[in-house]
């Protein structure tokens, strides 16, 4: 697949056509190594998940500068609803130190878990 076909096929996600973009993505080939469209869509999509949110936190940190310079606790309207969090104290838990200071202790109170199995990606 070439750059051009690539990029149409990205803009063809971003207008939300994720029917036509599923049946032209192949996910991994004959020799069991993912395909090229596939790789670079997710390489593209994780930048670009990258770069908005990146884009949220510095918007959150200017609403949340803003609502404390005014006053404002909350805000909402037909799309969205916006609460200042007041800053707090928490107390936490330090179990690293009490698996260091009692390590039978710290057994005792531990709880096996299952953990799902997933895919760990990352864009270069």
């Amino acid at each position: 697949m070439t750059e051009e076909e690539l990029n149409d096929l990205f803009v063809q996600v971003e207008e939300n056509d994720k029917e036509k973009v599923k049946n032209q993505v192949e996910l991994f080939n004959q020799d069991n190594q993912l395909a090229h469209n596939t790789a670079w869509l997710i390489s593209h999509w994780i930048k670009e998940a990258k770069r908005i949110e990146e884009q949220q936190v510095e918007l959150y940190s200017k609403i949340k500068e803003q609502m404390e310079l005014r006053g404002i606790k909350k805000f909402e309207n037909d799309f969205i609803s916006i609460t200042y969090v007041e800053p707090t104290t928490r107390d936490t838990f330090d179990s690293k130190s009490l698996k260091a200071d009692n390590p039978e202790l710290y057994a005792q109170y531990l709880k096996p878990s299952e953990v799902k199995s997933s895919v760990r990606i990352k864009a270069k």
